[in-house]
């Protein structure tokens, strides 16, 4: 009797999939639907096999800036022409062209997962040519997507403004976490996981330690200013309280993250995509038992406002710091147990089932 052939899923990814927890999620649900998965991925050096992912990795001769994109790109176009994929799946912009030519050429279907605000990225706030050119990406290319999808309700209001296509919101919560570490184990730790990157309010918290002599801050991640921010550490004298763990995997975060009583995501005002996030990390931390500080921003703000599970603050002086954390540290239990009980909503065992009826909706699932 003849096999039937399974259908297949192309993800497209500039990202480093080890790392990118959303990714690892909607793979995993195609593939639990019988889906044949492959993901293409630029190259990373320290990269290796990934138990049951078949992953193509894209190497490029441009590391970097418009050429490295068109480079991707024009691999990806060339690759996905001679794979047969039923689904090619865009994450985020910069991969947006390779998957809308293919879906018009092959006549297949396409989805777009919008991250975030291409064009309000902080590392090129200021540069009017590159923030159009993203914009002009997108308005050439989303018309394309049978499906799009982002991370939060202020995000997929802009995007459907901006390009006229529903954007319907999948957040990056976390699988459901079963065994969370009791508060009494906890140690006095404030803990950040994420992109070391411009914006993030990772020099403001730095600084505000010397008035937090009690606690440690850990530091689970890389990115552009990790070295500035070592040298910084070290000018405050403060390698004692501080620790660099570099980038983790996510079960070294899970781990990690629940022996500290404290989370932060402080971040930037001056960025429009910053300003309307809804960060992967504020839901790592309500899965780990771990009550945040949160800047009030519209996302963050209504999350607290519903759910209890931290505080949010103004603007990134040490005063608000410091008072963050110590409010979160005299009502800890308060707020260990309100992230418990947000967790059972905000999990992906729910945020799947919205997922796929949207998939069934678009015809998307077989």
């Amino acid at each position: 009797m003849r096999q039937t052939q399974k259908p297949t899923l192309a993800i497209f990814t500039t990202s480093d999939f080890r790392y990118d927890q959303r990714m690892q999620r909607m793979s995993m649900l195609f593939t639990e639907k019988d889906y044949q998965v492959k993901i293409f991925s630029r190259y990373f050096f320290q990269n290796h096999e990934i138990p049951g992912k078949e992953i193509v990795f894209v190497s490029c001769f441009f590391k970097k800036s418009f050429w490295f994109y068109a480079e991707f790109n024009l691999r990806l176009l060339f690759s996905g022409l001679f794979q047969n994929s039923d689904i090619f799946y865009a994450v985020d912009a910069d991969t947006l062209p390779a998957a809308a030519i293919l879906k018009f050429i092959l006549r297949k279907k396409m989805i777009y997962d919008a991250h975030e605000l291409m064009e309000e990225s902080p590392e090129i706030q200021g540069k009017k040519f590159i923030q159009s050119f993203w914009e002009s990406v997108q308005k050439i290319f989303v018309p394309f997507a049978s499906c799009c999808i982002t991370v939060g309700t202020e995000i997929s209001k802009i995007l459907e403004k901006k390009y006229k296509r529903e954007f319907h919101v999948i957040r990056n919560v976390p699988q459901m976490e079963m065994h969370v570490s009791n508060p009494a184990f906890r140690k006095n730790i404030i803990w950040y996981q994420g992109a070391v990157n411009i914006g993030r309010g990772l020099e403001q918290m730095i600084t505000s330690m010397k008035l937090l002599p009690d606690y440690e801050f850990h530091i689970a991640g890389d990115g552009d200013i990790l070295e500035s921010l070592i040298l910084l550490t070290k000018e405050n004298k403060l390698d004692d309280q501080i620790k660099f763990l570099g980038k983790c995997t996510p079960e070294m975060l899970r781990k990690e993250s629940q022996k500290a009583k404290v989370g932060i995501n402080l971040l930037s005002d001056h960025s429009l995509n910053y300003y309307l996030s809804l960060a992967n990390k504020t839901f790592d931390y309500i899965a780990a038992g771990l009550p945040a500080i949160h800047m009030n921003f519209p996302e963050y703000q209504n999350l607290i406002n519903k759910f209890q599970v931290g505080v949010t603050i103004p603007n990134l002086h040490s005063d608000h710091i410091v008072r963050a954390v110590r409010l979160i540290e005299n009502n800890y239990n308060e707020y260990y147990e309100n992230c418990l009980k947000a967790h059972d909503i905000l999990n992906w065992k729910q945020e799947q089932i919205k997922w796929e009826k949207i998939l069934i909706h678009h015809e998307l699932l077989q």
